[in-house]
Parts: structure tokens; sequence; C-alpha cells
């Protein structure tokens, strides 16, 4: 799946992955779409909310679970990226 390969690479993603959740397919994609990643990355929380989008509307979204970083303390550390696919 892109979302984990994209958030593994870039935001740090390095927990084992637990659970997907809320997955939801909204629209076909066709041939020659160009889709727009969205990423959220909590490293507190292990969570990983993602959206494949274009100018169509939402095709897909969800949430991955990974296991939290210990040691992260006082503050939340949200990570967000979009990617053009």
């Amino acid at each position: 799946m892109w979302a984990e390969h994209f958030a593994r690479e870039l935001l740090g993603v390095d927990g084992p992955f637990l659970s997907l959740q809320a997955i939801k397919f909204k629209n076909l994609v066709h041939p020659g779409s160009e889709l727009k990643l969205t990423l959220d990355y909590s490293a507190e929380t292990g969570r990983l909310d993602f959206g494949y989008v274009s100018s169509a509307g939402v095709h897909s979204q969800g949430r991955m679970n990974y296991q939290a970083r210990s040691g992260i303390i006082a503050c939340s550390q949200i990570h967000c990226l979009e990617l053009d696919l």
C-alpha cells in the first residue's frame, strides 16, 4: 500500500503494523487519473490517517495503527504530508 510505504519512508513511521480501520472506497480510479495522497501521522499514538483524492473527489480513506513510540511524553508530534501521485 502506497500510504504505508510513504509514511515509513518520509514520516518516520517505524513501529510494527497493528490494524487497519475505517477504510472506505468511495470512487473508482480511472486510468490516467492523477491522485493526491494525504498522510497525517501522530507518533504519540501511532495513528496514520490517509486519503486518496483527485479532481473527481475522494477515492479512498482510512486509518492504520502502529505501535506507538515509547518515551514520547508531553506534546503530540503530528506530521502531515501531501504527495501528488
